[in-house]
């Protein structure tokens, strides 16, 4: 997004534009692509994804829907709360106001001058780059969702630029929209600091809840999960795998190893490239006297094979079931159901 608003917009002629263009691109790409080469020479794979189209699943729109409903609509904070919002907004009113007033009284530096005419052209600039940068995030994400990776989130991380980019022109138009009207000035501003205020309030709630409870892998019932527990009685030497490696990760501080996944599949793969892939963790699983860990608690009915399919396919036996979870070893001196595919 950055090297086409570059590109487009930067000026001069068409030759500076494409080099500027270019060293952005490459600049901003190159954490990333260290990394891609890292992956490659290490697991024989860039991202570990195929290119091909996936559609958009009904759970993408949902968290699209949360997402617009918490840039837009602000929650009830209770009385308390609101009424110091509404006081805290009515200051920040008459400061702006009085901060403008101060301001308009001040002579003009005489080298430096009104911007005049300028303001318009920086303006015009200025809307040209937040809407093209804008477009071609909202692209970025759409394609990785449809024909990369159809579970990357639509939460406010993923599309804070787009948030950030909606409130600076929003700050813009409503400057251009109130010059010349100090009661409509007024209005807007009380407006967007009782929004703040409100926004705020949220985001202390918020805070309050994740630092006693966490959030997502970091939670308190991660912490707690018997199957965790388990997993950290197991030797250090075993290699772990598991349909949701991140919670041994986080708190165990151990790696663990991701199963073989369906929807890493694609039209792109070859046939077989699942099943060579679930006899190659069997290999490594009795190489390494590894363990399986199955959390019940994760959503993976769409993305893995159910998991009885997978204890038969690796040759598995469970050694713990827990509340939340399984643990499953290899049977001793067997060898997994699944056939070696044909290479």
């Amino acid at each position: 997004a950055g090297a086409v608003t570059v590109l487009l917009w930067s000026g001069g002629t068409r030759r500076q534009r494409v080099l500027r263009a270019a060293g952005f691109a490459l600049l901003a790409a190159a954490p990333v692509l260290a990394w891609i080469i890292r992956n490659r020479y290490s697991y024989d794979t860039a991202v570990n994804r195929r290119v091909s189209f996936i559609g958009l699943r009904p759970e993408r729109l949902s968290e699209l829907g949360e997402t617009l409903e918490r840039w837009f609509v602000p929650t009830w904070p209770g009385r308390r709360a609101f009424l110091i919002a509404v006081v805290a907004a009515a200051l920040v009113t008459a400061l702006a106001e009085i901060a403008r007033r101060r301001a308009t009284r001040r002579p003009v530096h005489p080298r430096l001058g009104p911007l005049g005419d300028d303001a318009g052209d920086v303006a015009r600039a200025s809307r040209r780059v937040l809407a093209t940068f804008a477009v071609c995030y909202l692209l970025l994400i759409a394609v990785t969702v449809l024909f990369v990776d159809p579970r990357t989130p639509l939460d406010t991380r993923i599309l804070l630029p787009v948030q950030l980019t909606l409130i600076i022109a929003a700050v813009a138009l409503a400057g251009r929209w109130t010059t010349g009207r100090p009661l409509l000035r007024c209005v807007a501003v009380a407006a967007a600091a009782l929004f703040i205020g409100l926004q705020a309030n949220r985001t202390i709630v918020i805070g309050k809840k994740f630092a006693t409870n966490g959030r997502g892998f970091t939670a308190r019932s991660w912490a707690q999960s018997p199957t965790i527990r388990y997993a950290a009685t197991l030797p250090p030497e075993t290699k772990l795998y598991a349909n949701t490696p991140q919670p041994i990760i986080i708190h165990l501080d151990r790696s663990a190893f991701m199963l073989p996944r369906l929807h890493a599949q694609s039209p792109a793969d070859e046939p077989d490239a699942y099943e060579r892939r679930m006899h190659d963790v069997a290999h490594h699983l009795r190489a390494t006297d590894g363990a399986v860990i199955w959390f019940h608690r994760t959503s993976s009915a769409t993305v893995f094979e159910p998991e009885q399919q997978f204890v038969r396919k690796l040759g598995l036996i469970r050694v713990a079931g827990l509340r939340d979870g399984a643990v499953y070893r290899p049977i001793p001196s067997t060898s997994p159901a699944q056939e070696p595919p044909p290479r």
